[in-house]
């Protein structure tokens, strides 16, 4: 392995190890903020609950999917199908990238329930984000704004199409920053994190270099006279020419395989099969013309 090669392989190993552990460490954040979804989560429950006592029980229909609908409520943020399909379909759109072929069927159900599961944790990493005021400020949110290719006239930011949508929908753009802010939030904590929980860059890099610089060999000894060196490597085209003059010699004749089943007729009676002596001369008859 060259030089860069090996450096490159190491930065891999190390980037994957950090990931893992600081992994580790998001899950443990995730499963407290579940806590506080799931309190907040009953606690809305309950009040719905007193409200619809009275509410007749409704027939369950079978209904197509509704690309509006709810799939996952976290707290209280919810996951639409959209973006739930959308999420989906990338992560089917990269395997198919990645392995040239569509994820088998078998495996359909667990891919959608891993996209699901994605997202219920990038939300639990918001909420928890909110809790703990890591909320970037509104003006900060609204430098990312600027920053989607909506805005962009010919490779320019455009200040007048921005100041229209700010001006002319007040609500939806105060809805827009929101969400950036959540968003952002939760990539903060993230971050944060990696940062405070993952190891120290010279012992990753220690451990990758030490795997690196393993090898295993297998080795076939064989005899340097059994092979003949007195007369220089063919060229492909020459192996070519030569299969091409003597094909003859290659081709296997067409061959057929013809099986033939002898079948002693007449059968041996039942009643005669339990006698030795009978069984014998039956077997050693002449066979029929």
């Amino acid at each position: 392995m060259s030089q860069r090669n090996f450096s490159k392989a190491l930065a891999r190993r190390v980037e994957a190890a950090r990931r893992l552990l600081a992994s580790a460490v998001i899950a443990a954040t995730i499963a407290l903020a579940t806590c506080a979804a799931i309190a907040q989560t009953l606690a809305g429950a309950t009040t719905q609950t007193k409200a619809k006592t009275s509410a007749k029980p409704k027939t369950p229909t079978a209904s197509p999917a509704n690309p509006e609908s709810v799939v996952a409520t976290v707290g209280s943020r919810s996951i639409g199908r959209a973006e739930f399909e959308s999420r989906y379909a990338k992560r089917s759109e990269q395997y198919r990238t990645h392995s040239g072929s569509d994820l088998a069927a078998e495996l359909v159900p667990i891919a959608r329930r891993q996209a699901l599961e994605g997202l219920i944790q990038a939300e639990l990493l918001r909420l928890e984000a909110q809790r703990r005021g890591l909320l970037p400020t509104e003006q900060e949110a609204e430098d990312e704004l600027k920053r989607d290719p909506f805005f962009f006239t010919n490779g320019d930011f455009n200040q007048a199409r921005f100041d229209a949508a700010k001006n002319t929908r007040p609500q939806q753009f105060a809805y827009a920053v929101q969400q950036i802010r959540v968003e952002l939030g939760g990539r903060r904590l993230q971050q944060q994190l990696e940062r405070e929980f993952a190891p120290p860059e010279a012992e990753l890099r220690a451990e990758a270099e030490q795997e690196l610089t393993r090898a295993s060999v297998s080795l076939l000894a064989l005899q340097r006279g059994d092979f003949a060196i007195g007369y220089p490597e063919p060229r492909e085209a020459d192996v070519l020419d030569q299969y091409r003059a003597r094909r003859a010699e290659f081709m296997r004749p067409d061959r057929a395989r013809l099986t033939i089943a002898f079948i002693d007729t007449p059968v041996l009676p039942d009643s005669e099969r339990s006698d030795p002596a009978k069984a014998r001369a039956w077997t050693s008859r002449p066979a029929s013309p």
